[in-house]
């Protein structure tokens, strides 16, 4: 995993959102019921904010994070691109 973001890792993952290639296989497994990650459902976008280096300035990118639902018992997850930490700018 890079240090930072970068510009291009941000754009290559948006067009993965505007393609519709985002998968919950990479997800656990539902922690409230065991239903497998694949039977999960987009349910909806939260926006993100990333602070990237650019030329020794720190900048801000905002870029949507995809959120799950489990269909069986209504829990829902947020899938965090390779580049973004749980909880963290």
């Amino acid at each position: 995993m890079p240090p930072t973001a970068t510009r291009e890792d941000i754009t290559a993952y948006l067009e993965l959102i505007e393609k519709d290639q985002i998968k919950p296989h990479r997800l656990p497994d539902c922690t409230q019921c065991g239903l497998a990650a694949c039977y999960f459902k987009i349910h909806a976008y939260r926006e993100r904010r990333f602070l990237i280096i650019v030329d020794m300035t720190v900048q801000s990118e905002y870029a949507p994070l995809v959120r799950f639902r489990c269909p069986a018992c209504g829990k829902t997850v947020s899938f965090y691109p390779d580049f973004a930490l749980p909880h963290k700018h």
